[in-house]
């Protein structure tokens, strides 16, 4: 997400020296006396946060700036208010103001990521769907559902979670102990999966000898695959002791959100989607053994309670992909 700061001081830069240092966003200054132009360019993004840096206007004709600031209904609007000129600054949350810096604030570094976020999730869970297809622009048609299923229809482009698992050394333990050894591990594995995910509205959709696709609806709202997707990496030991198994399953997990005609299981050869080749190419040939990865689409939701748990390591595929941090010794 962009954050644009309109400003004509310097030390509002320093306020934002903590979310510009973590490049976990595109911070971008620009002057106050400007801003009614740079929010006539094209370029500006929809869902950005921007800030404008009040203490330059006239008392006189302040509320007129901050009503139009406010009316613009693409974007999500903060105001830095050093010399504590707004009065009753809570009606303009019901206005619509997503943000406001004032005296306190303006006082130190106050402003990071994780406050970012956590308005970036409010954001979202304010939106319609119509506003949630504009931001997640990547995927097309974006077709909402219930997580029960229950609008959910064979042969039809709906939205979905996918999460896919790719077992690292399955391979190996087939060739030391054959292959109808390693086909009841993965059984095992299959129907832990199955009821797993099913509190979270999973099915376990597609499988391969070595790697399976759990499909989970879409809501917009919700993303339950990431508490999952943690839970089965940091259980992964407590998994393969429960299952019996002698030569524990070693296994990586990769996310996505994207969309694809849906089938029942069994019936998907002739499905043709890209999503479905997004988080296939992600999960056999970019993630690391034991790890659990991410495609933008999914760290959106990465609750702020978790966010330091979780880093971007780089782009794949024109995608930056954030990967969960691994406890020592796991």
């Amino acid at each position: 997400m962009k954050v644009f700061v309109c400003s004509d001081t310097k030390k509002t830069e320093e306020i934002f020296a903590s979310v510009i240092k973590s490049k976990n966003f595109e911070v971008l200054f620009c002057s106050s006396s400007e801003y009614r132009k740079i929010l006539k360019d094209d370029s500006i993004e929809d869902g950005s946060l921007f800030y404008l840096d009040i203490s330059k206007f006239e008392d006189t004709s302040l509320s007129k700036e901050v009503n139009f600031l406010l009316k613009q209904e693409n974007l999500f609007v903060g105001i830095i208010d050093p010399k504590g000129k707004i009065g009753d600054v809570a009606a303009l949350f019901h206005k619509g103001l997503a943000d406001y810096i004032g005296k306190t604030l303006c006082g130190g570094k106050a402003i990071d990521s994780k406050r970012i976020n956590g308005l970036e999730e409010f954001k979202r869970k304010s939106m319609s769907e119509e506003e949630l297809a504009t931001v997640c622009s990547e995927i097309t048609d974006f077709t909402l559902v219930k997580k029960d299923w229950s609008n959910v229809v064979v042969g039809k482009e709906f939205t979905f979670l996918f999460m896919h698992i790719y077992f690292d050394n399955y391979y190996e333990i087939e060739k030391t102990y054959g292959r109808a050894h390693v086909a009841k591990m993965i059984q095992k594995i299959r129907d832990y999966l199955t009821c797993a995910v099913a509190p979270s509205g999973g099915k376990v959709w597609m499988w391969m000898e070595a790697s399976g696709l759990i499909l989970f609806p879409f809501d917009g709202l919700s993303c339950n695959i990431i508490d999952l997707g943690f839970k089965l990496i940091l259980n992964r030991h407590i998994i393969n002791l429960e299952n019996g198994f002698r030569n524990p399953l070693s296994y990586r997990l990769s996310a996505h959100i994207g969309n694809t005609t849906y089938q029942e299981a069994g019936e998907t050869g002739t499905i043709v989607s890209e999503s479905i080749n997004t988080i296939f190419h992600l999960g056999n040939k970019f993630t690391t053994p034991g790890s659990f990865f991410m495609t933008p689409e999914v760290a959106r939701f990465i609750p702020e309670r978790v966010n330091d748990l979780f880093v971007q390591i780089g782009e794949y595929e024109g995608r930056m992909i954030t990967r969960m941090k691994l406890p020592l010794n796991i």
